[in-house]
């Protein structure tokens, strides 16, 4: 007798980077209007009013004849009006993002719905890790770039108007645009210096079982205050700055770019004469520096630690 076999379609496993894509959309979508709107108004607000500046600086050029010498020094310091504020903005977006994600998934009773699903703890992570440490310093870049680029070519023209032409300097001169991609190449130190900001402020987040905030900042900034006063009273002689600078600093502010700057082995990141502008040069060397010493990489496996940290929490997570 002739049995009829049935064929028995097995699903196949969803694919991993697809199931990624997915994660990462609706990490998005629930935060679109943080890293999408907020760097978009803030580069069009610095851009019309530098713009206005720039236009009143020309008329006062024209009134007192005092020439365009000026000009292209003023262009490669105004790209970092443009960039240092929409990075530093979206550096607290993922900080706010970080220290909300995995806590408001549990504060809400969808964690359970995520749990539900076929979907590991290491990729639901992941996703959320993804939005604060590539996804924002990339719109950041591209939002502040784009906005420079439409500076250039308005004050451009206009200077034109008044009889002094900036495109063959803006075009030829390579300092105009070993800039941008030097910043490209620093993305690599940034992403590996914040991860122990993210680890911290993710375990955090899986952790708390109240608001998120007193414990991420308080704990450390109450240890600082007794390491201090012990410090002070009992007079061990510890070096507080070194603490403050390669534990706290690194801590909590690795999202913030540029920080790799700021150590008591650094000199002259200001300027020799006082004033406070921003030397982006240092910056760069000690990015290169700090990537080969000991220190960095002792950051990144603390900061791999508390990231898994936090997938062990999320793994063993329930509603609050």
């Amino acid at each position: 007798m002739n049995t009829a076999t049935e064929q028995i379609t097995v699903p196949a496993s969803p694919n991993y980077w697809k199931t990624m894509h997915h994660l990462i959309r609706r990490e998005y979508w629930e935060y679109k209007a943080l890293y999408l709107w907020v760097p978009l108004a803030l580069s069009l607000c610095l851009l019309c009013f530098l713009s206005y500046v720039c236009i009143d600086a020309f008329f006062i050029v024209e009134r007192n004849r005092v020439g365009f010498s000026f000009v292209k020094p003023m262009m490669l310091e105004l790209y970092f009006k443009f960039f240092g504020p929409v990075f530093v903005t979206m550096s607290f977006v993922g900080i706010y993002h970080l220290m909300s994600s995995l806590h408001d998934d549990r504060q809400d009773r969808s964690v359970l719905f995520w749990k539900s699903l076929p979907v590991s703890d290491w990729q639901t992570v992941l996703a959320k890790i993804s939005l604060p440490l590539i996804f924002g310093p990339v719109m950041a870049f591209a939002m502040s770039l784009i906005s420079y680029l439409i500076f250039c070519v308005l004050i451009s023209t206009i200077a034109t108007f008044h009889g002094f032409s900036l495109f063959s300097v803006l075009i030829l001169d390579e300092a105009m645009w070993k800039t941008p991609l030097k910043l490209v190449t620093l993305f690599p130190i940034y992403v590996a210096w914040a991860l122990p900001t993210v680890g911290w402020l993710l375990m955090i987040s899986a952790w708390s079982k109240s608001r998120v905030f007193p414990w991420a900042f308080g704990m450390p900034f109450l240890a600082m205050l007794i390491l201090t006063f012990g410090n002070f009273y009992a007079k061990f002689g510890w070096n507080l700055v070194w603490v403050f600078n390669n534990i706290f600093g690194r801590l909590l502010g690795g999202l913030l770019p540029g920080t790799w700057a700021v150590s008591d082995s650094l000199q002259g990141m200001w300027n020799d004469e006082g004033h406070d502008m921003f030397n982006f040069g240092d910056v760069y060397t000690q990015a290169w520096v700090q990537f080969g010493g000991l220190k960095f990489w002792m950051g990144i496996a603390v900061g791999l630690a508390l990231i898994f940290t936090a997938v062990r929490q999320r793994r063993y997570a329930e509603a609050i």
